[in-house]
């Protein structure tokens, strides 16, 4: 089961969040886009309200992804992703390029990248194991291994208590601990391009997409453009979200209008 929630109403827009997150990320750029479009935020298996699989890696997410699409005759639609979410939708876009008429990858290359969230899953381990019975007390384990405020806001948004009031991960963590590496990796092109337009933002303060990726976005995805938003890191929609909503917005309307 893929949770999602829908707003507004023309052309069909996906949206994809990133690692540890929830559909409800996106929400600043939905609103942007709902009084134009019909946005679909979803949660990603194994994320918020979203059944867990057994296994993942960057295909499989795909391919239930796609399948969704189907099963609710979203035939045609733009694809929206961040981070994970970006890989993700690079893969699907691979697997299945005349669905999507755009695509818009926000600060991720088509690459692998290095293990950098061991101290997040220790963490979330470590908050599993104790059974805190309140939200502060959560917070406190969180902060003994991130020191990133923000980021323990973010996950935060992915506890609930249960009846017995502990606090537990609606994500599926270990699942995600275990396939991490699958992850890391580049999507799988299998010698396919993506010959639609596409748009990568990138934070100018993040290092995801650097020159050196260059190569590797265009090789994949042709008719690809490379922007930057100044002061923002990776999280590009929530450090400048209005300049990331105008970017996007723009590119869309030029991608209707061909249509």
């Amino acid at each position: 089961m893929i949770s999602f929630r829908r707003a507004g109403d023309g052309e069909n827009v996906l949206l994809l969040h990133g690692l540890f997150g929830m559909g409800a990320n996106l929400k600043s750029i939905s609103r942007a886009l709902s009084s134009y479009f019909s946005v679909y935020s979803v949660d990603l298996p194994d994320h918020g309200d979203s059944s867990w699989l057994s296994k993942r890696d960057l295909c499989i997410y795909a391919e239930r992804l796609i399948a969704w699409l189907d099963e609710n005759n979203l035939h045609i639609c733009h694809l929206i992703g961040h981070s994970l979410g970006g890989k993700i939708a690079m893969q699907m876009a691979l697997i299945d390029p005349a669905r999507f008429c755009s695509l818009i990858i926000v600060d991720i290359a088509p690459v692998s990248y290095p293990n950098s969230h061991q101290n997040v899953f220790d963490a979330m381990q470590e908050l599993s194991e104790t059974k805190c019975i309140s939200r502060r007390g959560a917070n406190k384990i969180l902060e003994e291994h991130l020191d990133e405020v923000e980021l323990i806001q973010f996950l935060s948004m992915s506890l609930r208590s249960n009846e017995e009031g502990i606090y537990s991960w609606i994500l599926n963590y270990e699942g995600l601990r275990r396939d991490y590496p699958l992850l890391c990796l580049a999507p799988d092109s299998k010698g396919t391009q993506y010959h639609g337009p596409s748009l990568f933002v990138r934070g100018q303060r993040s290092s995801f997409i650097s020159k050196n990726n260059e190569l590797s976005v265009r090789k994949l995805f042709p008719k690809s453009e490379i922007s930057t938003v100044a002061g923002a890191g990776h999280w590009v929609h929530f450090d400048e979200p209005d300049r990331f909503n105008a970017i996007v917005l723009k590119f869309l309307f030029e991608i209707s209008d061909m249509m």
